[in-house]
């Protein structure tokens, strides 16, 4: 095991720098002439009986660093996910041309990368467009994701437009589908209506009244047009829309001629994303502990947590001073069928009292002593050295240590002052990518391996 080597290869190089000790538990180190002996004691903590599989109903993200989940997909094991969400708009003033005399049609456009969607790339799809209801504004859950039904905020009597689609567009010819770097799905939603007016007219009605109207400012914009709810039926594919645009297509007057343009607006990151998994659940147990197996999956915010038994710990180590505390995890593999979910690719540790304000923090760095990361590689998330949490929670008193494992995406930026100031910050989101990983739990599998060490004078 990774764990017995690491251990051997400290104690061999402790052993080969200090004088032969018939105690294997204790390792001692001549610091001073004439005294003082470093010992170092290895311990470990089962942890199976302290771990529990455990689900949120509600999650911030950050919009500017995840995506909008759009479609539905089944996955054997981890179930059914169903994606949609409610989004809204706000335009610029100099949005039309101040001769505009008509709006045409009014679209709105979805955009994701090229190949990037999840499951069935010829899977017959349907997107549907419905307005938002104004009870929405009061609702806004900025950078959230939900497990909850948003239907409730939509009007769903009033369809406003939907439209057919595979999430490889089989309409392209593959030279003109290699040329894109993003997919498309397009809804005319020209034949909605607003307060009994066409969207269209109502648009061109508002613009042409001038100030005061509804592009004077977002509030009263949202009061106009509280925004859209976008939803699909059947299952196969989950698309990872990057933009959504609102693209309205009129004609303007110049030089006494009637021509045509085009306006977009784009969606704000006043973002509700709901993804349900309403199916499997029953395949696994939440809030149950003491399991050979614990569950992860994303988006829809179900966790790994561990209660780390810090007196445990700390009664064990008595008057000794913690150097280390090693975490490493085992995944098994991933089911074997051709659409199954990947692993999340990177993991977030954080205590669970720091985890809300974590993510309502937009530039916000794993760092410890709250919150360690670790990549998937090999079937392991090496988490390393989290002895800071450890000493930390002790210090603090606490008898228990309730910690998440959290999927996460990070992306750095540099921020320029000046000529040649700068700053890098990274920010981390909640990572709403579509994953699942099953983490072994039993006694082989789940450990701390503590080490330790105190100073005794000869």
């Amino acid at each position: 095991m990774k764990y017995k080597s690491l251990i051997f290869s400290l104690f061999s190089l402790l052993i080969i720098t200090s004088s032969c000790d018939d105690d294997l538990n204790s390792v001692g180190l001549g610091t001073k002439p004439g005294g003082d002996n470093v010992s170092v004691y290895p311990d470990t903590i089962f942890m199976q009986n302290y771990v529990t599989t455990i689900k949120a109903d509600m999650v911030r993200f950050d919009p500017n660093v995840n995506v909008f989940l759009m479609g539905s997909f089944y996955d054997r094991f981890f179930g059914s996910l169903k994606a949609d969400f409610i989004n809204q708009f706000y335009p610029p003033k100099d949005l039309f041309d101040e001769n505009m005399q008509s709006i045409d049609t009014v679209s709105v456009y979805y955009l994701y990368l090229k190949d990037s969607w999840y499951g069935d790339s010829i899977a017959p799809m349907k997107a549907m467009v419905y307005p938002a209801k104004q009870e929405y504004n009061n609702h806004i859950a900025q950078y959230r994701y939900t497990d909850t039904d948003l239907s409730g905020l939509a009007n769903m009597n009033t369809l406003w437009g939907s439209t057919p689609y595979t999430a490889r567009d089989l309409s392209l010819k593959d030279s003109l589908y290699n040329a894109r770097s993003y997919g498309m799905v397009k809804v005319d939603i020209s034949s909605g209506k607003i307060n009994g007016v066409p969207i269209g007219k109502a648009f061109f009605d508002e613009w042409a009244k001038g100030s005061p109207n509804a592009f004077d400012n977002i509030s009263s914009f949202r009061t106009f047009f509280p925004g859209l709810y976008t939803t699909t039926s059947s299952t196969g594919s989950v698309l990872p829309v990057k933009i959504i645009e609102m693209v309205f297509r009129y004609k303007y007057l110049k030089d006494e001629n009637l021509r045509d343009s085009t306006a977009i607006i784009y969606a704000t990151s006043d973002v509700m994303q709901s993804c349900q998994y309403k199916d499997g659940d029953e395949q696994f147990p939440i809030d149950i502990t003491g399991r050979d197996t614990s569950y992860i999956k994303a988006p829809a915010g179900v966790y790994t947590q561990y209660t780390i038994p810090l007196g445990d710990i700390a009664g064990k180590i008595g008057t000794r001073q913690i150097n280390s505390v090693l975490l490493s995890l085992s995944a098994l593999p991933k089911d074997d069928w051709k659409y199954a979910l990947d692993p999340p690719s990177t993991l977030m540790l954080i205590r669970s009292d720091s985890l809300e304000n974590f993510f309502a923090n937009k530039h916000t760095s794993v760092a410890s002593p709250t919150s360690y990361r670790a990549a998937y590689s090999s079937y392991t998330y090496n988490f390393g050295d989290i002895s800071a949490m450890i000493r930390k929670g002790i210090s603090e008193g606490l008898n228990e240590l309730n910690v998440v494992l959290v999927p996460i995406k990070e992306v750095s930026s540099t921020i320029q002052y000046g000529s040649s100031a700068y700053s890098y910050i990274t920010n981390t989101a909640y990572d709403i990518t579509p994953s699942g990983v099953k983490l072994r739990t039993d006694k082989d599998h789940l450990r701390l391996l503590i080490l330790s060490s105190d100073i005794s004078r000869k």
